[in-house]
């Protein structure tokens, strides 16, 4: 799905599935037992905040998403594979597509509202600095200036990253310059709108659950949200619950074709050579 500056995937044997378009709308076929990632990708220059909510729940801290989660920090001209559900700083749960009733979202009560992944992107908040034109100074360079307090400076150590103190949000960087925002403030405004939500058709009869246990390493870092650039949500079923919606899924036909180019020669029966 490629929407503006940024795109979302989802990838199954770290392969992008078949997207279908259906009411200007992007939905994917699901199997039961299977495992996927989400790709984010961000092609603007500044870092951007990737919040991913998968059926409604908030994939770093299993709670019912709204755009003030935490989230993934993307580089500019960079992406992110989201593996799973966040265990901890070091483990996550991978995505893996399951029945209705055994989703994530079912155990959380919200079970209605499974069959969607969205992702709500922000800009970076940037401090602006002020230099009086009047200064008369030749000696005078921005860069001498002392450090601006509302600037956060940070630099990498032994333990990962340094703080500044006046940050209001921690984060965590991921090894893969990944990175998630820890802000943990709440929101009444939801991903998917709840009037979407309650009028949710039952041909959205699949879910995701915990899959096996992968290592995906994580540390804080620092990111101070500015405004909203774009939402990105795909819907997903199984083939015959696209089927029902309407959503034109093509089968291919496995053909049986002629081949190009064996190994070496094998000389007829009656060939004395």
């Amino acid at each position: 799905m490629n929407r503006n500056s940024f795109e979302l995937q989802i990838l199954i044997n770290g392969r992008p599935v078949k997207e279908y378009n259906h009411n200007n709308e992007t939905y994917i076929e699901g199997r039961k037992g299977t495992e996927y990632t989400l790709k984010v990708k961000n092609n603007t220059y500044q870092r951007v905040l990737a919040i991913p909510a998968v059926d409604g729940i908030n994939v770093i801290t299993g709670k019912p998403a709204t755009p003030d989660d935490s989230g993934y920090i993307i580089d500019g001209y960079n992406c992110v594979e989201i593996k799973g559900f966040r265990k901890d700083l070091n483990t996550v749960g991978a995505f893996k597509f399951t029945s209705k009733g055994k989703s994530y979202a079912a155990s959380k009560g919200i079970g209605y509202n499974t069959g969607v992944i969205g992702v709500v992107i922000f800009n970076e908040k940037m401090s602006t600095l002020w230099i009086n034109c009047n200064y008369t100074d030749n000696s005078f360079k921005p860069w001498n200036l002392p450090p601006d307090p509302h600037i956060t400076y940070t630099t990498n150590d032994s333990a990962g990253v340094n703080y500044s103190k006046d940050m209001s949000e921690n984060t965590l960087s991921i090894d893969n310059q990944m990175k998630c925002s820890c802000n943990y403030s709440h929101s009444s405004r939801s991903i998917i709108q709840p009037q979407s939500v309650q009028n949710a058709s039952p041909s959205f009869n699949l879910g995701t659950t915990w899959g096996e246990a992968k290592s995906d390493n994580v540390t804080l870092s620092e990111f101070e949200r500015g405004s909203e650039l774009e939402r990105l949500v795909i819907y997903y079923s199984d083939v015959q619950g696209l089927i029902n919606m309407g959503v034109n899924v093509k089968q291919e036909k496995l053909v049986a074709k002629p081949v190009a180019f064996f190994g070496f020669a094998q000389p007829p029966v009656d060939w004395k050579g």
